[in-house]
């Protein structure tokens, strides 16, 4: 089951978003990538974008637990996150996310999303329809990460 994100679910969307990339990253990206994707001190504010202005987040619920959770930034026309427990992974929770963001999306009248998708998150959205337009550094424009984070600049067409 989908619903809106609120500031109650910070916390689990945090620890759902830390668990995710350090289990299904850890084959792709060294410790020190990880550690810049995924701090180990880190807490709530990895998800503070999901909360602003023009920013559309939901979270998938199983048996009442939140088990992944998807942002839209509706201004930069950005998938901004869609991380589901590692545990829930391949369950197709993240296409029903991704699918909802989607559809707020195109609601909204954006023709085209484009995600900064992770080396090991490519297959996904290459499934969902995304396409990679080039290969860019996630890490490029966050003052805190000193390390070179290579991922790639995905787009797709709304219908």
């Amino acid at each position: 089951m989908l619903r809106e994100a609120t500031r109650d679910d910070a916390a689990e969307m945090a620890r759902i978003q830390n668990e995710s990339i350090r289990e299904r990253a850890a084959e792709t990206y060294t410790e020190e990538q990880i550690d810049a994707l995924a701090p180990p001190e880190s807490g709530e504010e990895v998800v503070e974008h999901a909360f602003g202005e023009g920013v559309h987040a939901v979270v998938a619920e199983r048996d009442g637990e939140v088990v992944g959770f998807g942002v839209v930034d509706l201004n930069a026309e950005v998938l901004a996150a869609c991380f589901v427990a590692p545990e829930d992974a391949d369950d197709g929770v993240g296409t029903v996310i991704a699918e909802e963001l989607e559809r707020v999306a195109a609601d909204e009248g954006i023709e085209k999303l484009w995600t900064p998708a992770s080396l090991n998150a490519v297959g996904f959205y290459e499934k969902m329809g995304y396409e990679t337009v080039e290969e860019i550094d996630a890490g490029e424009h966050d003052d805190t990460v000193d390390v070179e984070i290579p991922s790639k600049r995905m787009e797709k067409r709304l219908n």
